[in-house]
């Protein structure tokens, strides 16, 4: 996801969606689930493993966020706003799957003080 626009072609015949978005989507899908399971394992996790699960799911997000965009500024209009929308979903996902999921307390202050240096 980090490298977003330069990742390799998704096939090498046909209209295969890119490769970025395939992940965003499938990694969308399973933070979903995942912080569902979180929540409903409760305790069975340890908290070392609840701070492990969160420190990547957190990392994706920021590939995902802070990647190198500037090639989307040549696209035309109707493009960008495709691309934009597909974006909006990422955060989407940061604001109902993974921040209220966040203030529990087994998760560490120092991933909820590197999502809110991701989000600056």
């Amino acid at each position: 996801m980090k490298l977003k626009y330069d990742c390799p072609a998704p096939s090498k015949y046909g209209k295969d969606l890119p490769l970025w978005k395939t992940a965003t989507t499938c990694f969308l899908r399973i933070v979903k689930e995942c912080t569902l399971q979180i929540d409903a394992m409760g305790e069975q996790i340890t908290d070392e493993r609840i701070e492990g699960i969160w420190r990547q799911i957190l990392d994706v997000f920021r590939g995902g966020i802070l990647a190198d965009c500037s090639i989307a500024e040549t696209f035309p209009l109707e493009v960008q706003e495709s691309e934009e929308n597909f974006d909006l979903a990422l955060i989407a996902s940061l604001e109902i799957d993974v921040v209220p999921h966040l203030a529990i307390s087994r998760v560490p202050d120092v991933l909820i003080a590197q999502l809110g240096k991701i989000l600056l």
